[in-house]
């Protein structure tokens, strides 16, 4: 009872029952935010069926939210379509502690197979309950910042540059991929790492070459009415129907394109109906015929990946004898793509 009078215990009391209310504090300020992530989607984007430019590659820029492609640079191109979104969940307890919670974050380029490159140049967007405070650098990484209410969520969209290379840069083609990883580090909450793969299936460039071009050679007119001038597609021998005739020389030709790429493809040639020759009289319009040799319109493999396949392009006017005797040229362009 003397202690207690000269003020001493209480004064330890005081300083026990600081003590607890520290402690107590602490204990707040260590509490966590429960997150949930999502599923990310491991054959995301896929660009589907592409083709190489002839030199140097190409850059198919993939747009965050929509998914939608572009090609900022280069000359190779898309032949099918293929989903392209990549996008993550984040959701939110309903907390005290989840009040607010910042996420850094990061997207990084991790490696590339065959005539795929190391995708850079990431984009960072997002959609609900989700605020991008920040997003920074470019090539093969890409670093952000989020910030998101308790119980609540949103959704994560990642777009990036996926070069291909070209056909004078080397590397298989079919299946090439592109690997990245996404990294979330919650203050005061849990963090993830998820890994994706880009794809797409590439081919080689298409080129074509005439190796010779449509001639009909010189003819002479029928003395009466008309002669049928036919050029066939399928052996290149010059007929004439009526009174006219064919001179030997020059030896009239059928045109005679090349084209190579991917071996044991299926390619689409377009041959326009006719063309126009124009000359020192009214213009002959000329009806133009292809011969395809079976197996139709594939690349055959040449042994080493590539393929080669030739066609024939022939045609038929008509001459009477009044047709202005002269020299007649005409143009028409014949287009090939990948089915």
């Amino acid at each position: 009872m003397q202690h207690s009078r000269n003020g001493k215990c209480p004064q330890l009391l005081l300083a026990a029952t600081t003590l607890l209310l520290a402690s107590g504090v602490a204990g707040a300020a260590n509490a966590a935010c429960a997150l949930t992530y999502g599923a990310l989607t491991s054959t995301l984007p896929n660009l589907g069926n592409v083709v190489s430019a002839t030199v140097g590659e190409t850059v198919f820029r993939v747009a965050p939210q929509t998914g939608a492609i572009t090609i900022p640079s280069g000359n190779g191109g898309r032949t099918s379509s293929g989903d392209s979104i990549v996008s993550m969940t984040i959701s939110t307890a309903n907390h005290a502690h989840c009040q607010d919670v910042i996420i850094d974050g990061t997207v990084t380029a991790t490696g590339s197979t065959n005539r795929a490159k190391n995708m850079r140049n990431f984009n960072i967007s997002v959609a609900g309950n989700i605020t991008l405070n920040s997003q920074s650098g470019t090539g093969a990484t890409r670093t952000f910042q989020l910030k998101m209410p308790k119980d609540k969520s949103g959704t994560l969209y990642v777009g990036m540059d996926f070069p291909i290379k070209g056909d004078n840069e080397g590397g298989a083609t079919g299946l090439a991929t592109s690997s990245y990883t996404i990294s979330l580090n919650a203050v005061n909450g849990n963090d993830i790492s998820r890994s994706g793969q880009g794809r797409a299936t590439v081919r080689r460039s298409l080129r074509m070459v005439k190796t010779s071009d449509l001639s009909f050679g010189k003819i002479v007119r029928p003395s009466t009415g008309s002669s049928l001038v036919v050029l066939n597609s399928f052996n290149g021998a010059r007929t004439l129907s009526g009174s006219g005739v064919g001179i030997e020389t020059p030896a009239p030709s059928r045109a005679a394109y090349t084209i190579t790429g991917e071996a044991a493809q299926i390619v689409s040639i377009t041959v326009p109906p006719s063309v126009s020759m124009t000359g020192p009289g009214p213009a002959l319009t000329v009806n133009l015929t292809a011969f395809r040799p079976p197996p139709q319109n594939e690349l055959e493999d040449q042994g080493d990946g590539t393929g080669s396949y030739t066609f024939y392009v022939g045609g038929s006017f008509t001459a009477t004898s009044t047709t202005p005797t002269g020299t007649y040229s005409g143009v028409f362009n014949v287009s090939v793509s990948y089915n």
